[in-house]
């Protein structure tokens, strides 16, 4: 991947599937659109450095906007384990439903932090949990919940200040941040090493993402990622 300082970092892979490459450009376009308002007010502001639910949240907005309907948090009836050979169903919830005239989704989501800084031994280890905890959730969701069943996992990679700090112009060096997520996405090979088969994802990383400082923590959440990886329908 090769992109200018003043290039967005974005891409789609959707193998294909025209009705989720339409959700997957308007979840970038959401993320930019929340980014951009906040923006035009002066205010340091995302729609992916707070939890999974706001993840979730924009997510819904995205496909009500792209012509989708969309319900969040709605009471389900879920695949149990197997007691005496036979299989008990529990109550629970379901992240997220969306529908249009062709297609249905029902979804189980995560949310995962991933330091990607030079002291982190391991830049995939919170990645690949999130990854292995949506895809478990995503399986006990019932075939009748909707037409397909996804596990999707929201990557907020993030960096120490301390790490991409020029001092010699005392600011944050963006072009450095913009190395860094070139070589950590190249690191963890298109979100494939649980399952060793391709998936289908986006990313948005935006030429002014060094802006997006936690002053708390110190660190940069430069953007997200949005992994959806499809369970076939079950009992």
């Amino acid at each position: 991947m090769s992109f200018t300082q003043e290039e967005n970092i974005e891409k789609i892979e959707s193998l294909g599937d025209q009705e989720l490459h339409a959700l997957l450009r308007a979840w970038i376009d959401a993320q930019h659109e929340y980014s951009a308002l906040h923006s035009s007010f002066d205010l340091v502001e995302n729609g992916w450095w707070h939890n999974e639910r706001a993840s979730i949240s924009l997510l819904a907005g995205a496909a009500w906007k792209s012509g989708w309907v969309a319900l969040e948090e709605f009471g389900a009836t879920k695949r149990g384990h197997r007691e005496n050979e036979e299989r008990t169903d529990r109550v629970g919830r379901c992240d997220l439903y969306v529908c249009n005239k062709e297609v249905s989704l029902a979804i189980e989501a995560k949310q995962s932090w991933q330091g990607i800084g030079v002291r982190v031994n391991d830049i995939t280890s919170n990645v690949n949990e999130k990854l292995q905890e949506a895809w478990d959730d995503a399986g006990y969701l019932h075939s009748y919940e909707a037409d397909r069943r996804f596990a999707v996992t929201f990557i907020v990679p993030y960096l120490p200040i301390s790490e991409v700090w020029d001092e010699g112009s005392n600011k944050i060096n963006s072009e450095q941040i913009k190395k860094r997520i070139l070589n950590w996405l190249d690191e963890i090979e298109d979100f494939q090493k649980l399952r060793k088969k391709p998936v289908q994802y986006a990313f948005h990383f935006p030429a002014d993402g060094y802006r997006y400082i936690n002053e708390f923590t110190r660190r940069v959440f430069p953007g997200v990622v949005m992994v959806m990886e499809e369970r076939f329908r079950g009992h």
